[in-house]
């Protein structure tokens, strides 16, 4: 634990060279993996809760009852469970406390994500993301719109009014839809914005968009 919030200090100092960035963000990625996007839990974990099953539990309400700052479907993800209504009394979960945070570079169109807060904040992952036309991408800062993560969600464009419904598989946003709404002087009047999947996967890395942030199917959906 003391060496994965050293190394993501290390990280976020801006002290390290661009391969020493890069080595680090892959370090505390397969960490990740075993310690974030798994089942295991370690003792000295603080971002890792592990919870017996009451009756009458359900995946939302244990997350509304245990304060956690993530979706429920991302319990379940980790917890490979299959159906929501599969979790019996008695059932072990690891619970992960949140919240995570997302960075997006423009220069190198990168997003960062970090798990928890402040300058305890643990580097998570990083994907690589598409961006906006013409430079129009905003710069600022933004939280994600409450009950705006949508999975399989019909879209219109905003431009064409061209209207593409949840099964199309012409429908350009792909599978995934997480709203967001602006929270600096800089973003707060701005609407229509969020991250999405794609079905041209390879225009990430590109300036393509009206102004979303664009990413790869597997990566929207984790």
């Amino acid at each position: 634990g003391a060496a994965r919030r050293l190394l993501s200090a290390s990280l976020q100092s801006g002290s390290l060279t661009s391969n020493e960035e890069a080595q680090a963000r892959g370090v505390l990625a397969d960490l990740a993996d075993k310690l974030v996007f798994s089942r295991k839990i370690e003792s000295n974990d603080p971002f890792s809760i592990d919870y017996t099953i009451r009756s009458g539990d359900t995946l939302s309400g244990i997350v509304s009852k245990m304060g956690l700052q993530v979706d429920w479907r991302f319990i379940q993800r980790i917890n490979e469970i299959q159906t929501p209504a599969s979790i019996r009394v008695g059932q072990n979960l690891k619970l992960v406390t949140g919240p995570f945070h997302a960075v997006i570079n423009k220069e190198t169109y990168r997003a960062d994500v970090y798990l928890g807060d402040g300058d305890d904040r643990i580097f998570v992952r990083s994907f690589r993301v598409g961006l906006g036309e013409y430079n129009s991408t905003p710069v600022g800062l933004f939280k994600v719109r409450k009950h705006s993560k949508l999975i399989n969600p019909p879209w219109r464009n905003p431009r064409t009014r061209e209207f593409f419904g949840a099964d199309d598989p012409k429908n350009p946003i792909g599978e995934r839809w997480i709203g967001l709404e602006g929270i600096d002087e800089h973003t707060k009047d701005l609407t229509g914005l969020g991250v999405h999947g794609t079905i041209e996967p390879e225009s990430i890395g590109t300036d393509s968009s009206m102004g979303c942030v664009r990413m790869g199917e597997g990566d929207v959906s984790q």
